[in-house]
């Protein structure tokens, strides 16, 4: 990362000079790009004839046996449709899209036995569902209201100029896909916000369905460039999956606009990174793989918030309780925001990755699609591993530019300190967990933060002043005070099982447990090895044997692949030598032989720090196999969700009954992940009841999950609560 100071470029919304921002000055006229120029040749003559004409219409027509009089009459209502969809828009971009629409028009006509007529009605309402319909006169009222909002709650929003500089460059010669994080709701507002802001067009931007039922705000959204995706298709609606696959190819390889996609698919909730969803990162290569462009560049983005917006809504999802759904009241009912300060806000622009370039590594022949028609398909194995592992790559990008912030470092200490801390303590911690990173990845800038420690946690303490509070001789504790208004809940908002005397309590620590996620990639994975070697050897007494220390790592790996997303393709034995690597980097004394690794005396300071980093994480997972031992013996079945809430129940009595202290077990995400992993390991089977997913035990693997839950039990210091007997949960089947 460029030095942080000398490279960023600072937004000061509300200050008369926005450098070079302001939403009511018109638009600068922009070269076209090269890239781009054909698309804007087409005619809507041009377009019939190019229709009438397209070997992938004559391919499907060939293939599926259509008769003259049906081709005819495709013929001659083509240029009827395509006037009635797009209008005087239909001569600019979508001549493709219209290209495979009837190829598909053609195949549902075949299949169903619809009449065509009705296909060409549902392409058209699809079409309209989904499509985007940026302009000028909206964007720039939009960024109005934007600039006034963010100069009541952001101090300060700055970005890297060289990475912005970069993305001017590349956007000459070659579609642009934008990669953000998803951290918030906020996240495409602002990374229009900031582009706008240095000059570069804003994205067209793939947003859930839901936001496209908000009375007047999915309006507004689409005149600022969000197109609408269905939260699940696949499978179910081809016809669907086919206009919006085109639709987005479309727009990537004949627009003028980059596509904005989120590859975690979904906002994290717990504040740190999601494993990488695929689906529309796949479709985009596609255009590349089937030799339509002859690159794409993507552009990994990073966003650090001091404090997100919908922090509070998160953590009361997190613990139980029901989503809101999206809709134009809840927003207007969020106004009370514009009375809080959220910090400061950095985003920056990584270097940008050639998918061209980046493919050279794997053996992709890209001839292999012009040897069939296209709309047959053809997923090579090769495209595939290719885009699984550009997508992990992604996210290692997005992480890699992060900055840290002092709620995040104070965050971490405070929750390995259960009865709080004294300041000068918390100063004395924060600067030497900023040492310890510092020594695996540089020099990190804190956001907001100063060289002064000591200013950072009086910074910090301020953002989270709701959650934490410095007591009149020094200390810094959990407020846990449940008649904090933020906290109270509604009877109909009131998560299903979580008591409201341990609510305040478990919800201050989840806040708590979010601020620390933002910096746990940097320490799961030694974390792992950590706890590994730490419980091994006995504290470090003893010397462990080296095939122990990795299969016991790899069990640990495949069990939090999902929640700290570590690696891919279960390169267990690479990451493990990169977790010795990044030990001893951090001054951890390790002797390492053939045959056993040794934890000396230095170092043990900060292998504990790991252990305990790690160890809420492993009693939530352990927790889940007590439930699934206790409730799934036999030949039962539960639905996932109420499995979960019975997992978080079963946590609730464990920390009543004084056998837990994590109150951030309470998260209900860490248990969706819990019976993720273990069915990955194959040790539960997953399945479908009446349009519901269920689990059970495997039966021929139970003895698996039993020693899973006794390692489990070991490493998180659980053996003693084995033989509880404290009361479990039993839930209905369904």
């Amino acid at each position: 990362m460029a030095n942080y100071r000398s490279d960023r470029h600072v937004i000061r919304p509300g200050v008369g000079n926005l450098n070079a921002f302001n939403p009511f000055i018109p638009k600068k006229s922009k070269t076209t790009n090269l890239h781009y120029e054909h698309a804007k040749l087409f005619s809507p003559q041009d377009i019939r004839n190019h229709i009438l004409s397209s070997r992938k219409i004559l391919a499907v027509m060939d293939s599926w046996q259509i008769s003259n009089e049906l081709g005819k009459e495709l013929d001659d209502s083509v240029y009827t449709v395509l006037k009635a969809t797009f209008g005087e828009r239909m001569s600019t971009n979508f001549f493709m899209l219209i290209d495979s629409m009837y190829g598909a028009h053609v195949r549902i006509v075949q299949e169903t036995g619809q009449s065509l007529d009705d296909v060409k009605a549902t392409v058209n309402s699809y079409i309209q569902e989904i499509e985007h319909r940026q302009g000028e006169l909206s964007t720039r009222v939009m960024l109005v209201f934007m600039t006034k909002v963010i100069c009541r709650i952001v101090e300060e929003i700055s970005v890297n100029k060289s990475g912005i500089n970069e993305l001017k460059a590349v956007m000459q010669d070659s579609p642009v896909i934008l990669a953000p994080v998803h951290r918030s709701y906020a996240d495409f507002i602002l990374v229009s916000y900031v582009l706008r802001a240095c000059g570069v067009p804003i994205p067209a931007i793939v947003a859930g369905q839901d936001f496209s039922r908000m009375a007047g705000v999915s309006i507004i959204l689409r005149r600022c460039g969000a197109f609408f995706m269905r939260r699940s298709f696949l499978g179910k609606d081809r016809l669907y999956w086919t206009i919006f696959n085109e639709y987005l190819t479309t727009i990537l390889c004949y627009g003028d606009l980059p596509v904005e996609i989120f590859v975690e698919g979904t906002r994290s909730r717990t504040g740190k990174s999601l494993p990488p969803k695929r689906g529309l990162l796949k479709e985009a290569a596609r255009s590349y793989f089937e030799c339509k462009v002859p690159d794409i560049k993507i552009c990994p983005i990073s966003i650090t918030y001091e404090k997100v917006v919908d922090d509070s809504l998160m953590v009361r999802e997190l613990l139980g309780a029901a989503k809101p759904p999206e809709s134009t009241s809840g927003l207007l009912k969020a106004r009370t925001i514009l009375s809080e300060n959220f910090g400061k806000i950095h985003v920056h622009f990584g270097h940008v990755i050639s998918m061209r370039d980046y493919c050279q590594q794997f053996e992709i022949d890209r001839s292999i699609h012009t040897l069939h028609p296209r709309h047959y398909g053809n997923d090579a194995d090769p495209e595939s591993h290719c885009v699984k592992q550009l997508s992990y790559h992604l996210i290692d990008r997005q992480r890699e530019n992060l900055l840290l912030t002092g709620c995040a470092l104070l965050s971490t200490i405070i929750l390995q300190h259960d009865g709080g801390l004294q300041f000068d303590d918390a100063v004395a911690e924060v600067q030497w967990l900023r040492t310890e990173i510092a020594r695996i990845r540089g020099d990190i800038a804190i956001l907001g933060g100063e060289k002064d420690d000591s200013c950072n946690v009086k910074r910090a303490l301020g953002l989270m002043h709701e959650v934490l509070r410095l007591t009149s001789d020094g200390l810094i504790v959990v407020k846990s005070e449940y008649n904090n208004s933020n906290k109270a809940l509604k009877g109909s908002e009131r998560p299903l099982l979580i008591y409201d005397a341990v609510f305040a309590t478990a919800a201050d620590h989840v806040v708590l447990a979010r601020h620390r996620n933002k910096i746990l990639h940097l320490f799961a994975l030694q974390g792992l090895l950590a706890v590994v070697l730490w419980n091994e050897s006995k504290a470090g007494e003893l010397p462990v044997n080296i095939d122990v220390a990795l299969e016991n790592f790899q069990l640990l790996n495949k069990l939090f692949n999902d929640e700290f997303v570590i690696t891919c393709d279960d390169k267990y034995e690479e990451a493990f030598h990169r977790a010795i690597r990044l030990l001893r980097e951090s001054n951890v004394s390790l002797n390492v032989s053939s045959s056993s690794i040794h934890i000396t005396s230095e170092g043990h300071r900060l292998v504990e720090f790991l252990c305990e980093l790690i160890r809420p994480f492993i009693v939530a997972y352990w927790i889940t196999c007590q439930y699934v031992l206790t409730n799934l013996d036999g030949h039962l079945e539960f639905s996932l969700k109420a499995s979960c809430q019975g997992a978080q129940q079963l946590a609730i009595d464990y920390i009543n009954g004084g056998l837990s202290k994590y109150y951030e077990v309470l998260s209900l995400s860490l248990y969706s992940n819990a019976f993720k992993a273990l069915h990955d390991c194959d040790v539960i089977k997953k399945s479908l009841r009446n349009d519901k997913e269920v689990i059970s035990i495997n039966k021929l693997k139970k003895h698996s999950l039993i020693m899973i839950f006794n390692k489990l039990a070991e490493y998180g210091n659980l053996k003693q609560h084995e033989k509880s007997k404290l009361p479990v949960r039993i839930y209905s089947k369904y």
